[in-house]
């Protein structure tokens, strides 16, 4: 687990279920489609977490410092990518079916930390993620079992750009639903060379 400062989630909560890979103090984004701009969400201990029961699948999550409430909760996905902010060496942003509302939304976040060492840890232990779920993905289709799983596994190696069709076809009143398509003309599968703005 990486160093941390200013813990606010304890370990105790997840350690039956989940193991801890990363926890470091952060403010937490979202786009928002109306406004062109970014707003933020929370501050407190963002957390990537491994599932010890759910086939080692790992989640995001950060939990707003003394309200306790939830700021982000996803699934880290085999298709997803982080990418960097332009004017913040501190900064990453990516697109993810976000459940911090508790109904799943595809948004655009965005994470910043204090250093850049600890956004490079950030960044590996996701990427790290995410490579473990492709090869998962790979395990299911080889098994010929990906269609049984889903809501769960099976969306979770669906590509990042079939979230964001899903979404904006299936609701068309769903707030936030145009993050996806609607981004200065770029998609979620945008290249990882280009940067996103605060």
């Amino acid at each position: 687990m990486a160093a941390t400062d200013d813990d606010d989630v304890s370990r105790d909560k997840f350690e039956e279920v989940e193991e801890m890979l990363f926890q470091h103090r952060a403010k937490v984004y979202r786009f928002c489609c109306d406004t062109k701009q970014w707003e933020e969400r929370g501050l407190g201990s963002m957390v990537i977490l491994r599932s010890l029961t759910n086939q080692g699948t790992c989640r995001v999550l950060l939990c707003r410092e003394q309200a306790l409430t939830v700021a982000c909760n996803h699934y880290i996905g085999a298709e997803m990518a982080l990418r960097p902010m332009a004017n913040s060496s501190t900064a990453v942003s990516w697109f993810a079916t976000d459940y911090a509302d508790e109904k799943g939304k595809m948004e655009h976040l965005a994470v910043r930390f204090k250093a850049k060492e600890t956004r490079d840890e950030f960044r590996r232990v996701f990427e790290e993620a995410v490579e473990a779920e492709k090869q998962r993905c790979i395990n299911v289709a080889d098994a010929g079992d990906g269609v049984s799983h889903g809501d769960e596994r099976g969306e979770r190696c669906a590509t990042t750009s079939d979230h964001g069709d899903r979404a904006k076809e299936d609701d068309d009143d769903q707030p936030g639903k145009c993050c996806a398509d609607d981004l200065d003309g770029r998609t979620a599968a945008t290249s990882d060379n280009e940067e996103d703005e605060f």
